[in-house]
């Protein structure tokens, strides 16, 4: 993908949500509104989707992906006026230097239950392993049990 603004190849950066794409030299970032849907907080990217299609104008950026042109549109947050380009073919947004950082990110709360449960299913293996009368049998069903919660936190 080549950057809208200074016409450099973008950096793929990875992100527990996906992936975005920066540009090492302006410090734009170009996001997919489905990663974007995943990577801003509460309803960031419905308001700013639905900003885009009602007030948008050709840009004269092309989009890095197609290269079709860019609409432009503006964005209010917190008093500010941020100005973004949308592709509506590949959705995607690309956001100047710093633009993205302005909208709240979604937090990853942690989930102190499934550690513990973990943590207490791990002890319970260990002490199995330890014993000797515990059967084969028993060793592999705490292990899917262990499995079982790690998959849990990986679909949450």
């Amino acid at each position: 993908m080549i950057c809208p603004k200074c016409k450099t190849l973008l950096s793929p950066m990875r992100v527990a949500e996906g992936s975005l794409w920066k540009c090492e030299v302006c410090s734009g970032v170009a996001a997919n509104v489905a990663v974007l849907r995943k990577y801003l907080k509460d309803d960031t990217v419905r308001r700013i989707w639905l900003e885009a299609i009602t007030g948008s104008t050709l840009s004269n950026r092309k989009c890095p992906c197609c290269v079709q042109m860019l609409k432009e549109f503006t964005v209010s947050r917190d008093n500010r006026r941020i100005h973004l380009d949308l592709c509506r073919t590949c959705q995607l947004i690309w956001f100047d230097k710093n633009e993205l950082e302005a909208f709240p990110r979604v937090e990853k709360l942690p989930r102190p239950e499934m550690n513990e449960n973990l943590a207490l299913a791990k002890i319970g293996l260990e002490a199995e392993l330890e014993s000797e009368q515990s059967s084969a049998e028993n060793i592999i069903a705490q292990v899917m049990d262990i499995l079982f919660i790690i998959i849990r936190l990986f679909l949450k």
